[in-house]
């Protein structure tokens, strides 16, 4: 009688871990290959709901420049990252630079505008540093490469 009483545990445990195993996973990236979404689809019965995954959003880090107020998203990245600046001064000469570890200058943009992009996705993955230059002001970064 024990074999069938183990047995018959061993089915109720599979079956539990079964119905738990019923959940499908649905992402969402942007044109640069970072997950901005992931959602979740359970299915109880007949029913299925769909639960947002907030612990993965993009990360995004500000900074104040002066009056200016600087974005940059997402950091990690996979390649594209987006730079906004709010309160940008007209004529204001402002540049960014994308540099390694070593000090070699990976990339560099001139005449910021409020919404920016800069592509490092033909970087290999791994630390990064940017400075963003407005008028007299500096500010420095480090940005994550996957």
């Amino acid at each position: 009688m024990k074999p069938l009483k183990h047995q018959l545990t061993i089915a109720i445990l599979l079956l539990t871990i079964a119905g738990f195993a019923q959940n499908n996973f649905s992402y969402a990236y942007d044109n640069a290959g970072n997950r901005i979404t992931r959602k979740i689809i359970t299915i109880n019965g007949n029913k299925s709901a769909a639960a947002q995954d907030s612990s993965r959003k993009t990360e995004q880090y500000n900074d104040a420049l002066g009056e200016m107020k600087i974005t940059i998203y997402p950091n990690p990245t996979k390649g594209q990252l987006v730079m906004k600046i709010e309160n940008l001064p007209d004529n204001t000469a402002t540049r960014a630079d994308v540099f390694d570890y070593s000090g070699r200058a990976i990339c560099s943009v001139e005449k910021l505008t409020g919404y920016n992009t800069i592509d490092i996705s033909s970087q290999a993955p791994g630390n990064y540093i940017m400075r963003i230059i407005a008028g007299d002001k500096v500010s420095s970064w480090t940005i994550v490469k996957q």
